[in-house]
């Protein structure tokens, strides 16, 4: 795996690039994901970054619901709904007070 930051020549925009290879693939696909600090990309930014795998999106949001990493969904009118707010009382709502589809 290779990991940088660096900036777009044509728009001067940052950008973080991640390239993986084929036996970083396979792990994913054992349910093994990969996790770095964003410190390891030089940026001095609290948090992580995760590479995660599943078939589907709604595979992977439901392994990540389950893991306690976004708040509980639900699945409507081909939609998954998200109520951080709900979840996390103290976070402010988006603009309009609705909930991120």
């Amino acid at each position: 795996m290779i990991k940088f930051v660096g900036t777009n020549p044509q728009t001067g925009d940052k950008i973080i690039g991640i390239g993986i290879t084929a036996g970083n693939v396979e792990e994913l696909k054992k349910g093994r994901p990969i996790l770095f600090k964003l410190s390891d990309l030089g940026l001095d930014w609290p948090g992580e970054v995760t590479i995660f795998y599943g078939e589907t999106e709604e595979t992977i949001t439901q392994q990540l619901a389950d893991a306690g990493l976004i708040p509980p969904i639900r699945v409507g009118e081909g939609k998954i709904i998200f109520d951080m707010h709900k979840q996390w009382p103290g976070r402010k709502p988006r603009p309009g007070g609705r909930p991120r589809e």
